[in-house]
Parts: structure tokens; C-alpha cells; sequence
């Protein structure tokens, strides 16, 4: 079971920093900026947004795994803990 969980986590981890990258990406391209100097100067933003993640994740349940088995469980408690 635990291999399942750090495999969620760290596939939701890629994911993240996926995400981080394409956002880049666009910032270069639409603000005419060197990819390089956005990777230098702003590194922080994969490690910020992946513990903001990983925090919500966590406080949510979606690492709870008798949870994440179930669809409908899944998102009945990601419904009744984001009110």
C-alpha cells in the first residue's frame, strides 16, 4: 500500500512541475523572455507549488488509499472538504 501511495504522490509531483514547465513556456513566449533566465531566476515556483500540492493533497485525503480506490468516494470527499 505504501508503494501506491508514494506512487501517486510522485506521479501528482511530475505532474506539478509538468505544469510549471508549460507555464514557463508560455511566459517566454508571450513575454518575450529567455527560457533560460525564467529557469535561473524563478526556480522557486516548482518547489513552492509542489509542497502547496502536496499540503492539500495530504489535508484532503486524496493519499487516503481505502479512498482513492473508490471513484465515487473520491469525489464525495474532495466535494464535502472543499466547503
Amino acid at each position: 500500500m505504501r508503494e501506491r501511495r508514494l506512487f501517486l504522490i510522485l506521479v501528482d509531483l511530475f505532474l506539478i512541475n509538468v505544469a510549471v514547465l508549460l507555464a514557463f513556456a508560455v511566459w517566454a513566449v508571450r513575454g518575450d523572455i529567455d527560457w533560460n533566465v525564467l529557469l535561473s531566476e524563478q526556480p522557486h515556483w516548482f518547489v513552492i507549488l509542489s509542497a502547496i500540492w502536496f499540503v492539500f493533497a495530504l489535508v484532503s485525503g486524496l493519499y487516503d488509499l481505502s479512498i482513492v480506490i473508490q471513484i465515487q468516494a473520491t469525489v464525495r470527499a474532495t466535494r464535502s472538504r472543499s466547503r
